[in-house]
């Protein structure tokens, strides 16, 4: 198959699931066709996937985003090596958004690497809101790193607010986050900032019981609360 072949289809795909029908942000198109490279002969897709992993490497591509986002959907865990590869090979020469694009991606694949180091040192500074929902992730991936991390992303916040968006970044953290990580984290902002470290445990059960209740899975948190409300950190 063809690059003349590949992006024939891919624009084809995209006409199909895009314009009123699909005010999705391209969620279908990327969907259907992620589903349709899954189910293409062998040849057909390793040819696909080198385009794919071409358009990733290069600083500007009318495909690059289409390719990070079905990788992504794909979770095409056995390419991260190669992405590592490609990031290793030109993150010092490229631009920002061309290195979050990999490293994000190779996070969504649950991939452990290096890289993260330095990327999280420049997107914290440059995102630090943002920031916070791939930590989350990454703290899956390598658990003591990431829980250092998301306490300093929140000391980050100085004074703790509870507006909407602050709220719903702890709700990201509390559905994506095992019961462990969140009693460490109180603890580690209360280690540097008692006070703040009590804000935070009173409004981290709040949102738990909320959690519970509108998730009618109660026994999922009941414990945590328990932990949180029977600990002087």
């Amino acid at each position: 198959m063809t690059n003349e072949t590949i992006i024939k289809v891919l624009n084809q795909l995209e006409k199909e699931y895009s314009g009123d029908k699909y005010k999705d942000n391209g969620r279908k198109f990327i969907y259907r066709l992620a589903v349709k490279l899954i189910n293409t002969e062998d040849d057909d897709r390793k040819c696909v996937i080198e385009f794919f992993l071409n358009q990733i490497e290069l600083e500007s591509s009318d495909h690059r985003s289409t390719a990070l986002r079905t990788i992504e959907k794909m979770q095409a865990i056995e390419l991260a090596p190669r992405l590592e590869e490609i990031y290793y090979k030109w993150h010092h020469g490229r631009s920002y958004n061309w290195n979050h694009g990999i490293a994000h991606l190779m996070i969504m694949l649950n991939y452990k690497t290096s890289v993260y180091a330095s990327f999280f040192t420049e997107f914290k500074h440059k995102e630090h809101h943002e920031c916070f929902f791939t930590a989350v992730l990454y703290s899956k991936i390598e658990p003591e790193k990431g829980v250092e991390l998301l306490a300093e992303l929140l000391y980050l916040e100085g004074e703790l607010q509870t507006d909407d968006y602050f709220l719903a970044r702890l709700g990201y953290l509390i559905r994506n986050s095992a019961p462990t990580l969140l009693l460490t984290l109180v603890s580690k902002i209360a280690a540097v900032d008692k006070e703040r470290g009590e804000k935070l445990r009173l409004i981290m059960i709040a949102k738990l019981k909320e959690y519970g209740d509108r998730m009618m899975r109660e026994e999922k948190v009941r414990q945590v609360i328990l932990d949180l409300s029977n600990n002087n950190f």
